[in-house]
């Protein structure tokens, strides 16, 4: 196997480092790295663990390098024989790194290797622990905060990430490589394993959820792919985006977010719309965590990707069987939508609304509850369309308060996320009517005012006992615009400032 080794040199700007990639043998337990040779400019270097990750700019294309610590021969002959004992001795703990930390030493002890280990032990412990209680070769990918998604197409190739400082692609290749289908294939044995489930050829195509709360799906070997076993991650975040950080983004402008804000706390019924990657989880995360503090809220998911800091929040998801020769008992969206309108919540939410089910959100608004979902459509002529075949008829469209069209557009040689429209939903004469409420421009890279009230705002001013509902949304416009130039945008942060805001306004 290949180390990466890392020699930094000035270039020729002063504030300019560059990075030298070379390569020289290592051994196959520890790391597997793709041998990539470059010479580019540093954009970014920060530490995961131990670990250091560089993102570089070689010629154009961005690079995701991890750099491990680096390894001796005795440091080689260690590994391999503690690693063996660690498989004779390790028993289930809900403490294993300390357990796996005595281990080492007993290891030491027992096999004669005390001052190697003694000598070395910072780089065996952080080597054995990687690839015994995280997750191996990806294991600093999946504890980076800033990498949201992580995909292996086939053994020999680079992984892909993606990157949330990195803007202008959406997917880069990293150093990180399976060197061969089986070293693959027993990747993704041990994934399942740890998530509770197991992988076959059998049943190679498989979604799970890790202990984290990643989503991942893997395809095993080449029963349904060309190529060999693949995967893909979809990571959790442990620090959810905030609507502050949105605006901070330009997603969306002050004004929209305390628009939305307005109809969210009214217990409007809000449906955001958008292609894969748009943004349209994330817009939903961060909307609902601005709903009062003391509501209660049930959301409904496939896979657990939103996280709110509400006491009385209840997170459902759906149960599936795990083959189709066991006994199953599944429980699906509709089941849990049931569900959750007898749980007399404030809000009820759906991660991603696909089928029939959606109709009991129209219930759910139809009786007084705040509804939000999302929903792969690109423009509310799609979305109706596609709902109206699923038997939502032209009465029940009525109760959809607004419609919020969210994009990934490139943008001066970056990829941005946009919403590019937010419509209302508006009684007529024919029924009902989608009327455009705010628009983003694309050559100023900026949205809309609004300077009256409209429909859905005069109904949220009725619900919360406004009386001037403009002066309201200028007053929480300036709020959220604060918190933007105080650089206020952390999870934490805007959780304390809601309390104050709320209970300022009681």
């Amino acid at each position: 196997m290949k180390l990466l080794k890392l020699k930094l040199k000035k270039s020729k700007s002063p504030k300019t480092k560059q990075l030298r990639i070379t390569v020289s043998p290592f051994f196959k337990p520890l790391i597997l790295s793709s041998g990539i040779v470059s010479t580019g400019d540093i954009i970014r270097s920060y530490n995961v663990g131990v670990a250091t990750v560089y993102l570089i700019n070689d010629k154009g294309r961005i690079l995701y390098i991890v750099d491990e610590p680096k390894v001796t021969s005795e440091v080689e002959y260690a590994y391999n024989q503690i690693m063996d004992y660690v498989s004779f001795k390790l028993k289930a703990s809900e403490n294993i790194e300390s357990l796996l930390k005595n281990i080492i030493w007993e290891a030491a002890e027992e096999l004669g290797i005390y001052d190697i280990v003694n000598t070395h032990y910072k780089v065996l412990e952080y080597y054995i622990l990687r690839d015994v209680a995280g997750y191996g070769i990806l294991d600093v990918p999946l504890r980076d905060p800033d990498v949201e998604d992580i995909s292996i197409e086939s053994a020999g190739v680079p992984a892909g990430i993606v990157h949330r400082r990195v803007a202008s692609y959406r997917w880069i290749n990293s150093n990180i490589v399976f060197p061969s289908e089986d070293h693959l294939r027993r990747y993704i044995v041990k994934l399942a394993q740890k998530a509770g489930t197991s992988v076959s050829t059998a049943y190679p195509v498989r979604e799970f959820r890790l202990p984290e709360g990643h989503r991942v799906i893997v395809n095993f070997g080449y029963e349904v792919t060309g190529r060999g076993s693949s995967l893909t991650i979809r990571k959790f975040p442990q620090d959810p985006l905030t609507l502050v950080y949105l605006v901070k983004d330009n997603m969306l402008s002050s004004t929209m977010a305390a628009y939305l804000w307005l109809i969210l706390e009214a217990l409007g019924f809000i449906i955001i719309i958008g292609s894969m990657g748009s943004g349209k989880t994330t817009l939903l995360q961060s909307l609902l965590m601005l709903a009062p503090p003391d509501a209660k809220i049930v959301t409904i998911e496939d896979t657990p990707e939103i996280r709110l800091p509400h006491e009385r929040w209840k997170s459902y998801y759906v149960k599936r069987g795990l083959s189709l020769s066991e006994f199953k008992i599944e429980i699906g969206l509709g089941d849990l939508l049931k569900a959750a309108l007898r749980e007399r919540a404030e809000y009820v939410c759906v991660g991603e609304a696909r089928g029939r089910e959606v109709i009991y959100l129209f219930q759910a608004a139809s009786v007084g509850s705040g509804s939000v979902t999302t929903w792969h459509a690109d423009s509310p002529e799609q979305m109706i369309t596609r709902m109206k075949t699923l038997g939502i008829t032209d009465d029940l469209f009525q109760n959809i308060w607004c419609i919020v069209l969210t994009k990934k557009v490139r943008l001066q040689g970056r990829w941005v996320r946009r919403i590019t429209n937010i419509y209302e939903v508006q009684p007529s004469s024919e029924g009902y009517s989608v009327v455009e409420v705010f628009h983003w421009n694309s050559h100023g890279d900026s949205f809309n005012t609004l300077d009256n009230p409209t429909y859905r705002l005069t109904l949220a001013a009725r619900r919360l006992c406004i009386d001037d509902v403009m002066e309201e949304l200028e007053y929480r416009r300036e709020f959220i615009e604060s918190l933007v130039i105080s650089d206020k945008l952390d999870y934490k942060s805007l959780v304390t400032f809601l309390h104050d805001f709320y209970r300022m306004r009681i």
